[in-house]
């Protein structure tokens, strides 16, 4: 997802891509999100996540989850975290929080969304958000990590289903304070 375009061309683009993908002809569908890979844009997120969010068919599912986990665009990481607090895609809420780790988005910047997100989730979401932590590219400040690391403590004594995953997360980003 390199190309850049005007906000009428990407409009143009979104209405397109949403009429294929309301339309149930998987092999368009898997064409056009194919097709994304090429000549995509960050601002295209929202119909790939409502297509991801909708569909029940395997193959595209599998196609849209491949798109996700190689978008390797940094513009995409905004819409991406914009997403996760949108209701309609909690049932996604994995697969869009694994692509960050498998695209190698840096979500550093979203610490704070991923932290409050992993104390609000289940368990699933809550281990997604683990994973992205300990792969961070670059290490938070030490005020961030004791900022988020306060948050995370005080979850602990309210969430006993997740407390060993929010713990790991501490950790996680202690041993970024450490070195």
């Amino acid at each position: 997802m390199k190309v850049v375009k005007t906000k009428a061309q990407l409009a143009k683009q979104e209405e397109s891509l949403r009429k294929v993908f309301t339309s149930n002809d998987e092999e368009k569908t898997i064409k056009a999100i194919k097709k994304l890979r090429e000549n995509g844009h960050p601002d295209l997120i929202a119909p790939i996540l409502d297509l991801l969010a909708a569909t029940e068919n395997d193959n595209v599912f599998s196609t849209v989850v491949s798109l996700l986990n190689d978008l390797k665009d940094q513009g995409a990481a905004q819409p991406l975290i914009d997403a996760l607090n949108e209701e309609k895609y909690e049932g996604i809420r994995v697969f869009i929080l694994q692509t960050f780790w498998q695209s190698r988005l840096d979500a550093l910047p979203f610490l704070d969304e991923i932290v409050n997100l992993a104390i609000k989730s289940d368990y699933m979401v809550t281990l997604e958000c683990l994973t992205i932590v300990e792969s961070f590219k670059t290490a938070p400040t030490d005020e961030e990590i004791i900022e988020v690391n306060t948050q995370l403590k005080d979850a602990i004594m309210d969430d006993p289903e997740n407390k060993e995953l929010l713990a790991g997360m501490i950790e996680a980003l202690n041993d970024y304070m450490i070195g």
